[in-house]
């Protein structure tokens, strides 16, 4: 419950407003690339970098951080995920969520002094109220859960759907000429 304290009804609101920005943005520089003949991968140059860029919105961190949030989602997939096989796992998904816990922790005394209308300012407000506590156990955790959730999750979502546009040629013309489908 406390959580979704954070999860306001206008920050969410502000925040579909900044995805359709950085789709936008993210879809221009495609588009760009492609009139200027170059060769684009949609995975690369808009998939992955939406959901970093997104969740550095929900934390209030410059876009560029989106790329350290990518290599910190990536290792805490390892662990979450599996992969066994790697035998460096445990060290590198540890020595990554120490550097995350770090840059959070810092976050968190930044909003602790100054709030701001973030998703994790909200997560501060929320672990700081008096009518029950997250620990800073539970807000990090809270945190990891958003970047792993929000980063595979989002990516994959999006380009399984640009898969099967692509594979529908009539589908994505259709979506092209009327991107008011794509709310039906």
């Amino acid at each position: 419950g406390l959580v979704h304290k954070s999860f306001t009804p206008r920050r969410i609101r502000l925040l579909q407003g900044k995805a359709d920005e950085i789709a936008q943005g993210l879809a221009n520089t495609v588009k760009r690339r492609l009139d200027d003949g170059e060769t684009v991968d949609l995975m690369a140059d808009y998939c992955v970098p939406f959901p970093g860029q997104m969740i550095a919105e929900m934390f209030g961190v410059p876009v560029e951080d989106g790329v350290r949030l990518k290599g910190w989602a990536e290792e805490l997939g390892l662990f979450i995920n599996g992969a066994l096989a790697d035998p460096q796992r445990n060290e590198r998904v540890a020595a990554a969520m120490a550097e995350f816990e770090d840059y959070l922790m810092e976050l968190v005394l930044q909003y602790r002094r100054q709030p701001a209308d973030n998703i994790l300012s909200g997560l501060v407000e929320a672990s700081d109220d008096a009518d029950g506590t997250l620990s800073e156990l539970e807000l990090i955790g809270t945190c990891m859960l958003i970047l792993d959730a929000g980063y595979k999750t989002v990516q994959n979502a999006m380009a399984n759907a640009l898969l099967t546009l692509m594979s529908s040629p009539q589908d994505w013309r259709r979506l092209g000429s009327d991107p008011t489908v794509a709310g039906a």
